[in-house]
């Protein structure tokens, strides 16, 4: 099943929605990590995905290729008109395809080891992407954003000023876009 999506070994830049309790969604970029027999994500306790997990023991991997989407969901909250929801499983809207599973969280570390078990997936959209070095650095820019943002360490901020230049070259106006609402949120950020 996994190698309809072409996971193969390494890390891979997907949209983890989750739902709480109270049918509250979520959503946040994560790195998915696949190694020769297991599927895992590490995930800080502090966050609402970790909380989301704990509760109900699932989530969902969302293959995404908006730019804004992934600037959006981590640093803020998606407003639920971008969520589906089907059978339970809750996506989002822009995804391409979706797998759904179950979440198992390992007992110690932080952040915590968490191994994804598929068990339901769905590909909603075959599309042809080129490859944009705009749109890959949009993605390495919010990475090192998320890290800014806990650490406040300065050289994320010159790793995230080069892919901002690279995102001028060769981004579509999406990733452009991207850019600006990620500086906004650097702005807020340093505000504070």
């Amino acid at each position: 099943m996994i190698s309809e999506f072409g996971i193969d070994e390494g890390i891979y830049e997907v949209i983890v929605s989750t739902k709480d309790l109270f049918n509250e969604y979520n959503a946040a970029p994560m790195g998915l990590i696949s190694d020769t027999s297991t599927l895992f994500f590490m995930i800080y306790t502090d966050t609402r995905t970790f909380t989301n997990i704990l509760e109900t023991e699932e989530l969902c991997v969302n293959f995404v290729f908006d730019p804004l989407l992934y600037v959006r969901s981590a640093f803020s909250s998606l407003p639920r008109e971008l969520f589906l929801e089907d059978d339970g499983i809750v996506f989002l809207r822009d995804a391409d395809a979706w797998i759904w599973g179950k979440a198992e969280i390992d007992e110690e570390g932080e952040p915590r080891r968490v191994t994804f078990i598929p068990k339901k997936w769905k590909i909603l959209r075959e599309r042809v992407r080129p490859i944009n070095r705009g749109f890959n650095s949009v993605l390495e820019a919010t990475v090192h954003a998320t890290r800014f943002v806990l650490t406040g360490d300065e050289r994320y901020m010159e790793w995230i000023q080069h892919h901002f230049g690279i995102i001028e070259r060769c981004g579509s106006p999406r990733d452009k876009e991207a850019m600006e609402e990620l500086k906004k949120y650097l702005r807020e950020y340093s505000n504070h």
